[in-house]
């Protein structure tokens, strides 16, 4: 591959120079084969969109501009000139990806902005799965021990689980208790 450094400090003036498609080259409709701002070319062996990325990044592009590039060039773009339809296709599908994000990002952690850093959706989850476990363990096994001993343990390890868990069991407890006098008083 044949680089030197760009003559111009700005990385919008490095375009592409498209040319016809060599044997065995992926996107054979969208052939990159030079800059046009510098004397960069590309390898033979090496693919076009790639290698074109690659260089960007070198003459100071931002990310966004890279990940163009790398990821989506080679299907919105073709000898230079944009596919409406394509880039209105892989909108339509970014799109449906980022609503099905939110759906998924808010029932496993609370969180619906589908740009939301994966770090919190994953402690929001581990939150949700604590909650929900300590409510089955209070719910469900508390009831079954008859001994003071072991309810203790159980009342701890689910605080330990999810701090407040026992005062919102007992909470929830309280209403069902009064939903069930006001619904035997209105028989």
């Amino acid at each position: 591959m044949i680089e030197t450094t760009s003559a111009t400090t700005d990385w919008r003036a490095h375009a592409p120079v498209w040319g016809e498609p060599l044997s065995g080259e992926e996107h054979a409709s969208r052939s990159i084969r030079a800059c046009a701002a510098c004397c960069w070319a590309k390898s033979p062996t090496d693919y076009s969109v790639y290698a074109f990325a690659r260089h960007t990044a070198d003459v100071g592009a931002p990310d966004y501009m890279v990940t163009y590039w790398k990821s989506w060039a080679s299907i919105v773009e073709g000898a230079g000139q944009i596919d409406r339809d394509a880039v209105a296709r892989e909108l339509s599908d970014y799109s449906m990806v980022m609503d099905g994000a939110s759906t998924v990002y808010s029932e496993l952690a609370g969180l619906s902005k589908p740009n939301t850093a994966p770090g919190w959706i994953l402690q929001g989850a581990e939150e949700k799965y604590r909650e929900i476990h300590a409510d089955l363990i209070l719910n469900d096994l508390l009831p079954q021990l008859a001994d003071e001993e072991s309810r203790r343990l159980v009342i701890a390890y689910a605080e330990s689980l999810q701090e407040g868990a026992w005062e919102q069991h007992q909470e929830s407890q309280r209403i069902m208790e009064r939903l069930r006098a006001t619904a035997g008083t209105e028989r």
